[in-house]
C-alpha cells in the first residue's frame, strides 16, 4: 500500500481552492495576520467536527446508540483535515517534520506519566487534577 503524504496532498487541496477564499489558502503565499485569522476559522471549523464526533460516538448517556464505525471514522478525517491545515497554516509541511515533532513530544509525555507512576520527593500526584 502507498503511503499517503497527507500533509502534501492537503497543502495542494487548499492551493487549488485558494482564489475562492472563504478559509481556502495558499500557505506560500500568506501574511501572518492572514494566518492568523485563517487559524480562528480552522479552529472553529475543528471544534465543529469535534462536537460532531462527539455525538457520533453517543457522548450523552440518555441517547440511543445509532452511529455507525464509518460515520465516525468519516469525523475522524474531518478532525484530522483542520488539524492538517493547522500545520500547514503553522508551516509543519511535511510528514517527517510532524513524525518528529509527535515523537519528541511523545518522549516528554511518556516521562511525565512516569513520574505520576512514580512520584520523586517534591513531586505530589493530585488525583483529582
Amino acid at each position: 500500500m502507498d503511503k499517503i503524504d497527507a500533509l502534501k496532498n492537503q497543502k495542494e487541496y487548499e492551493k487549488t481552492f485558494a482564489e475562492i477564499g472563504k478559509g481556502y489558502f495558499d500557505a506560500d503565499k500568506i501574511t501572518l495576520s492572514e494566518r492568523d485569522d485563517l487559524t480562528k476559522t480552522q479552529i472553529i471549523a475543528l471544534q465543529g467536527e469535534l462536537f460532531e464526533f462527539a455525538e457520533a460516538t453517543n457522548l450523552l448517556p440518555w441517547k440511543p446508540s445509532v452511529s455507525s464505525i464509518d460515520h465516525i471514522h468519516e469525523e475522524l478525517v474531518d478532525i484530522y483535515h483542520f488539524f492538517l491545515n493547522l500545520c500547514l497554516l503553522w508551516n509543519i509541511t511535511s510528514e517527517d517534520e510532524l513524525r518528529n515533532k509527535y515523537l519528541a513530544k511523545n518522549k516528554e509525555n511518556y516521562r511525565r506519566g512516569w513520574r505520576h507512576m512514580k512520584p520523586t520527593k517534591g513531586f505530589k500526584f493530585d488525583n483529582n487534577a
